[in-house]
């Protein structure tokens, strides 16, 4: 339990990387879309950033689950780091300290 509990806090910062790649990826094909998509509503703007912000969240949702359960090997990590093309370093998260309370 105690070492499941640290590994969720040990791939976190992994995990708030990638969602913020996806967000940015987001953005991107947004800012690209708006344009091309002509006059719209208010209404059907907001329509399509949440359409937009619902399939990032669903995309990334058993990728991140996994991510969170892998948490406790350091090799595990660094796969999901080379996969995913992100910068963190899985070895630099810190390592648990059995001696904390928890």
């Amino acid at each position: 339990q105690w070492e499941a509990g640290w590994a969720g806090r040990r791939v976190a910062p992994l995990i708030a990387t990638l969602q913020a790649q996806a967000e940015r990826i987001r953005q991107q094909e947004l800012a690209w879309a708006w344009p091309k998509l002509g006059d719209l509503t208010p209404a059907q703007r907001a329509r399509i950033e949440q359409l937009t912000h619902r399939l990032v969240r669903k995309l990334l949702h058993t990728p991140l689950t996994q991510l969170r359960a892998l948490a406790v090997d350091p090799q595990a990590l660094a796969l999901a780091c080379r996969l995913w093309g992100l910068e963190e370093d899985p070895a630099a998260f810190p390592r648990p300290n059995r001696e904390e309370p928890g």
